[in-house]
């Protein structure tokens, strides 16, 4: 699969968490916050900013943890959480996108 767009994803994203989700666990939302800090490199909550407008994984909603598993098409293999082979280019496309800046 090509690496999408950063605004491609955080639409995909938002759709999913208000239109077609379901609860996930608390272990499961656990194991998303661990890899997409790895993942991230330490900027997890400037991914979260960025795609929720919320800068804590406290904050997100069930819509949200579901729409980030969906993305990361997270799966425990024997006790180990692993990922989509193409969700950390589309993290880095993300975290690496030129920034906007406000000037009031």
């Amino acid at each position: 699969m090509d690496n999408r767009k950063p605004e491609a994803i955080k639409e995909h994203l938002n759709w999913i968490a208000q239109n077609d989700y379901d609860t996930i666990t608390q272990g499961h939302k656990g194991a998303i916050t661990g890899l997409l800090e790895k993942l991230c490199k330490g900027k997890r909550k400037e991914l979260l900013n960025y795609l929720y407008g919320k800068k804590s994984s406290k904050l997100l909603t069930e819509g949200e943890w579901y729409a980030l598993s969906r993305w990361l098409r997270t799966d425990k293999i024997d006790d180990q959480w692993v990922i989509a082979e193409w969700v950390p280019g589309e993290i880095e496309a993300i975290l690496n996108r030129p920034k906007e800046f406000r000037f009031d």
